[in-house]
């Protein structure tokens, strides 16, 4: 047994140097003859396009890839000395806007001497364009929530009130207005606000030309209700005089607990037959005033707010108002 055992260890000792050169020169051979062997490998370069001018009276509306699959055939050693971020990236130029399709030429590609393209994907790309048009479209504030207890949101005002869009003649025709992202203003308490908003982003292939955002102007205000009164009869005041119609309706504007609170009989809707315009006789219109509002309450409308007067023959005393005249502005 140790007879075996000597002989191995003759078989590896024995002329080292000789044996560890041979190994190595059979690694480096091995590695050569494997480097020069072809080889496949794809690569993925980006694609840069070159757009139409914007002045152009065409836009392109079809999508681009942003990088073709570029294959390529030659030895693993050149292919593995390629770095996909050492490739620059081809220039697409597609300002020729006749072109229906455009081909991705191989002499694009800066490869070294050795490596040759095999296949792109894609190799071509098709080409869409569109007329161009631009015009100015309204802008819609899109509010989101509600104010503190008690409190409402006057219309909200937008600035610019339109704003310029440039993009393809079908989708811009097709516009009619441009919503503002949603302005939050739950919680806000009575006053003046002013925010600037982004609008929402532009259809496909549009932009705005001068900015994507606007400034809305709003107040948070105490809540007000509106009322309808119904059939109040006008009074002349002045001289005896015929009315038509004899009645109007009112909408009034305020305070909940205000509004809630007026009572119809106290209010005195006139017109004043002592006016000059009556005096050369006929019928005449006039505007019918309202009295008795608590101040705080404002006149919505009033409908109809002329009515036509005709003084009585012969009189010319006053005729005293005959429905009960509440304290109030005085008309």
């Amino acid at each position: 047994m140790s007879w075996i055992l000597a002989r191995f260890r003759e078989a590896f000792t024995e002329n080292v140097g000789l044996k560890l050169f041979a190994l190595a020169a059979s690694i480096i051979l091995f590695s050569l003859v494997h480097g020069a062997e072809d080889a496949q490998r794809s690569v993925f370069v980006d694609i840069v396009a070159i757009l139409p001018a914007a002045d152009s009276d065409r836009i392109l509306v079809s999508e681009l890839p942003d990088r073709v699959r570029v294959s390529l055939r030659g030895s693993r050693s050149l292919l593995n000395s390629i770095r996909r971020e050492e490739l620059d990236a081809i220039q697409v130029d597609l300002t020729d806007t006749d072109l229906s399709y455009y081909y991705i030429e191989p002499e694009s590609f800066e490869l070294p001497v050795g490596v040759e393209i095999v296949q792109l994907a894609p190799a071509s790309i098709p080409l869409h364009y569109a007329e161009r048009a631009e015009r100015e479209i309204p802008v819609e504030a899109v509010i989101n929530g509600e104010p503190g207890d008690g409190l409402s949101l006057s219309e909200p005002v937008v600035e610019p009130a339109q704003v310029l869009i440039n993009g393809p003649k079908p989708e811009i025709d097709a516009r009619q207005f441009i919503r503002t992202e949603a302005l939050n203003i739950r919680g806000l308490g009575a006053g003046n606000y002013e925010r600037i908003v982004r609008l929402d982003p532009a259809p496909a292939h549009a932009s705005y030309p001068n900015g994507g955002s606007v400034t809305v102007r709003f107040q948070v205000v105490p809540e007000r209700d509106e009322r309808t009164l119904a059939g109040l009869e006008i009074v002349p005041v002045g001289p005896a005089a015929r009315v038509r119609p004899t009645t109007i309706d009112v909408v009034v504007r305020g305070a909940p607990e205000l509004i809630a609170g007026i009572d119809p009989d106290r209010l005195v809707p006139w017109v004043d037959s002592a006016s000059e315009e009556l005096s050369l006789g006929g019928t005449r219109p006039l505007i019918v005033e309202l009295r008795g509002l608590p101040s705080d309450v404002e006149v919505v409308s009033i409908e109809p707010t002329e009515v036509l007067v005709t003084r009585v023959p012969g009189s010319a005393t006053p005729r005293p108002i005959s429905a009960p005249v509440p304290t109030g502005p005085a008309p």
